[in-house]
């Protein structure tokens, strides 16, 4: 858990007080849980002394990576608008065309407002977000992120959209 925190969310459902049986119940699932996890190749155990280590490997690392893509979400936004549109503008080529499409849907599901084919817009702050999609996508040296104070003429259309009036 030390090595990867977001092993403690997989276990959770597993762990809970209650009688001896339950408790019994609850490891050998556990056990389960890890011996599948090590099947797959997610973690490898380590002895170190008398103590036994969970380590996540690489293959583990990008299956939770996938499990943090699908998982992505914009955070709540404030109770007041700091009138700045975010901004993301990309040209991703078409050797990566399922990248580039992968990356648009993935904005356009999250929330982002599509102003043209590669041209998203959202109003509350987003850059980790957009920041994760593209490391995990590889495709971050053909995105821009920008804050701007206007739209232009996407304007009207974006407060719209946003229901900011």
């Amino acid at each position: 858990m030390l090595v990867a925190p977001n092993m403690g969310l997989l276990l959770k459902p597993f762990i809970s007080r209650g009688s001896y049986h339950q408790k019994t119940w609850k490891r050998n699932q556990i056990q389960k849980a890890l011996r599948r996890l090590r099947r797959h190749r997610y973690v490898v155990f380590e002895q170190r002394g008398n103590e036994t280590y969970i380590k996540i490997t690489e293959h583990g690392k990008q299956r939770l990576r996938k499990f943090e893509f699908d998982a992505i979400q914009l955070p709540d936004p404030p109770r007041r608008w700091d009138k700045k549109w975010r901004l993301v503008i990309f040209d991703i080529s078409e050797d990566k065309k399922k990248e580039r499409n992968i990356f648009s849907g993935k904005l356009k599901d999250i929330g982002f407002l599509a102003l043209q084919k590669s041209v998203l817009v959202y109003p509350y702050p987003c850059e980790d977000e957009v920041d994760f999609l593209t490391r995990f996508l590889d495709v971050d040296r053909s995105v821009y992120y920008f804050e701007t104070p206007s739209l232009g003429s996407g304007e009207l259309k974006a407060r719209s959209h946003f229901n900011i009036l």
